[in-house]
């Protein structure tokens, strides 16, 4: 994978830490070693954040960054992003994904596709938190003696693992998401390694009562702040687009425990109850 150098000079300039730091710190490197060393740091979470904020621009603005800073290594009629994984497999954008790339760039204001990309990164740290606060639930109930509340919050954790995966899917383009049932499988089991590992690595002990419990009270109270953080960046992006006059498909997330992916889980617990909780 290579960006444009308008793009590098992009991140040095307005990316967030890590961004500027690299895009100063390959400059240090010579050519092999900046190619390899680009195309590694760029698929890792600050690559495709830095990707995810350079898709956000507004047309006309990229198009500008980039015949500003002239790259004569870099093929022409390509916006700024060459993702050597993909040349070989050329994909027919649907209109769905043709109309939400148009409402996130040319059509839109810098403020609304500044909103957007905060959107993406408000809706993946809610996730994140998620998945890190089931997971010390885990250890805790164990220690407790639960076993529902072990069961609870394990299956609380590989959901939001999973929801996290997609969740970490750029939300103005499909350009940077899964493309093949592979790619996929292995976005979701790369965050369902480290539940597993809580879940394994607490197995290997004894339950121990006496050890400290992390505080209840605070974990959902981190979980809720997150959820509104998400939801104040969701309300935000619409109006913008409303005042915009432009369409964006901002939805909120499912009720707990009721989506398209693991459909309705209290549901589900109610008819085990009904079957099985009187035998």
């Amino acid at each position: 994978m290579r960006l444009h150098q308008a793009v590098w000079l992009y991140a040095s300039l307005h990316g967030n830490d890590y961004a500027r730091a690299y895009a100063k710190e390959r400059l240090q490197l010579s050519e092999d070693a900046r190619r390899v060393r680009d195309s590694k740091w760029l698929l890792n979470k600050g690559g495709v954040r830095l990707r995810e904020q350079w898709r956000a621009l507004p047309s006309p603005k990229r198009r500008r960054l980039l015949q500003e800073t002239p790259d004569l290594s870099f093929p022409e009629g390509v916006d700024g992003i060459l993702d050597e994984r993909r040349r070989n497999l050329p994909r027919q954008k649907s209109v769905l994904e043709s109309a939400r790339e148009l409402s996130a760039t040319d059509m839109t204001s810098p403020d609304v596709a500044d909103k957007v990309v905060r959107m993406a990164n408000a809706r993946s740290n809610y996730h994140q938190i998620l998945c890190e606060e089931h997971r010390l639930r885990v250890r805790a109930e164990y220690n407790r003696g639960s076993l529902a509340g072990v069961l609870e919050s394990a299956a609380s954790s590989v959901i939001s693992a999973v929801a996290l995966a997609k969740a970490d899917c750029p939300t103005t383009t499909k350009a940077d998401c899964p493309t093949t049932s592979d790619e996929a499988f292995a976005a979701v089991c790369t965050r369902l390694t480290c539940v597993l590992g809580t879940m394994l690595g607490t197995a290997q002990f004894d339950p121990d009562p006496d050890d400290d419990q992390p505080s209840r009270a605070f974990s959902e109270s981190r979980i809720q702040a997150a959820r509104r953080k998400y939801d104040v960046s969701v309300r935000e992006v619409q109006a913008a687009c409303d005042e915009e006059h432009v369409g964006a498909a901002c939805k909120l997330f499912p009720a707990a425990h009721r989506n398209r992916y693991f459909g309705n889980l209290l549901a589900l617990m109610q008819l085990v109850y009904l079957n099985y909780g009187n035998h």
